[in-house]
């Protein structure tokens, strides 16, 4: 099904297998204009309307290369989640711990977010 804007909607046919090499290595070039295009953002300041700009591109570059279907996890969480891991790098870039912690913290919002985009709980054993 086609939007006005001439994009589908979430029936789109994509990609079903895992990134390859190649995949990755075409996605990190991209990756790296991205970056390099959002260097100004200040994320000492946590400055939300550059923050999602940048998650939004970010959110769309994961989507063109169907980076998703490597954990099977929407590529707007995938994003959040690369977004919050720059924020945390940037923050504590001295206290490499901090850092790592950080990261993990931000890995569980982002498993917690793709179990409610799926309807399901798990449950820790």
């Amino acid at each position: 099904m086609e939007t006005p804007f001439g994009e589908t909607t979430i029936s789109k046919v994509r990609k079903e297998i895992k990134p390859t090499k190649s995949d990755y290595a075409k996605f990190r070039k991209e990756l790296k204009i991205l970056i390099e295009n959002h260097q100004d953002i200040p994320y000492q300041q946590d400055s939300t309307i550059a923050r999602s700009r940048f998650r939004y591109e970010l959110k769309h570059l994961i989507n063109c290369h169907s980076m998703e279907n490597g954990s099977n996890t929407p590529d707007l969480i995938l994003a959040k989640y690369l977004d919050e891991c720059v924020s945390a790098l940037f923050k504590e870039s001295n206290r490499m711990d901090i850092y790592l912690v950080k990261c993990l913290k931000a890995f569980n919002k982002a498993s917690r977010a793709r179990e409610k985009w799926f309807g399901k709980s798990l449950k820790i054993i």
